[in-house]
């Protein structure tokens, strides 16, 4: 709160009460949806009468980007949003789970304002992610329809993203641009191509889904000031600090629990991190076989 700025609305009015959603603790609720049944959500939020969702215009690593739906996460309190971060283990279940998780609260939320001033494009949401100027403030009603907008601002198709695509097919509001009102500045006149994440390649591969032939994991990079963030994050606690021969501390990763939730690029403040092939190794040794396989038959092609 310190560091964002927030804590100087209270010198502004004193009564604005800044505090952490966490501050009173969470209730383990029923959430009863598709994929997600129970979460530990936030006392204070589960009190509110009327709630107005200020998400930031962002890529993210796992799902695509981070809008208004995925900006309800937040108030799951604590270790939950690791447990839940596993239990969703691929971009789809995650996404459900996200889903599920705003279809509860979504009664609450009256207004839903996006913060486009500075949005982030490439390996978001945390500090991997590179800063976009867009000069725009997004506001809606539905939630959906908002993330719509603002995927399509950023030169991608709600479709893409199973959030915006999930939502939309349970009813939750709505998806399809010649359906939304859109006021004010026009789609067209800001619209630009935002880098997205290389996790974005998911699907795009015929058969990707079920060869795992796209699966990307975290990639240790350098800079590491053994702040413990990801260590203790970490859902599957498959992250390791270790210290080398020269004292540096190497977080080192054991990729056989690794289900790419990607939470360690998130939470790094010193983005140490990015994503590689999962099988780069093995799929590489397949292509070169195969481009010997072809050479050879090409040669014996020519000789026969």
């Amino acid at each position: 709160l310190e560091q964002s700025g927030y804590l100087r609305l209270k010198t502004l009015d004193e009564r604005i009460d800044v505090r952490s959603l966490e501050l009173n603790g969470p209730v383990v609720t029923d959430i009863n949806g598709k994929k997600l049944k129970k979460a530990n959500v936030s006392k204070d939020f589960l009190e509110f009468e009327c709630v107005i969702n200020v998400p930031k215009m962002k890529t993210h690593g796992l799902t695509l980007y981070t809008g208004a739906i995925k900006n309800m996460f937040g108030t799951v309190c604590g270790d939950d949003k690791s447990r839940i971060h596993a239990m969703g283990a691929t971009l789809e279940g995650f996404s459900q789970c996200l889903v599920d998780l705003f279809a509860f609260e979504k009664e609450k939320i009256k207004l839903n304002v996006m913060d486009a001033t500075i949005a982030v494009e490439g390996m978001g949401p945390g500090a991997s992610g590179k800063p976009v100027r867009m000069n725009l403030i997004l506001a809606s009603d539905d939630a959906v329809a908002l993330d719509s907008v603002a995927i399509t601002l950023m030169g991608s198709e709600p479709e893409k993203v199973p959030t915006i695509r999930l939502a939309a097919e349970q009813g939750l509001g709505e998806i399809e641009l010649d359906n939304i009102e859109v006021l004010g500045e026009k789609i067209e006149d800001h619209k630009r191509k935002f880098k997205m994440p290389k996790t974005a390649a998911l699907g795009k591969i015929p058969f990707a889904r079920f060869t795992g032939v796209q699966s990307r994991v975290p990639l240790y990079k350098e800079g590491c000031i053994f702040c413990l963030n990801c260590e203790r994050a970490c859902p599957q606690a498959v992250i390791k600090i270790i210290k080398t021969k020269s004292g540096e501390p190497k977080p080192t990763i054991n990729y056989k629990g690794c289900i790419s939730c990607f939470t360690c690029i998130e939470i790094c403040p010193e983005a140490c991190y990015q994503t590689k092939l999962k099988h780069r190794g093995k799929f590489r040794a397949i292509g070169l076989s195969l481009l010997a396989i072809i050479a050879l038959a090409v040669t014996l092609g020519i000789l026969l």
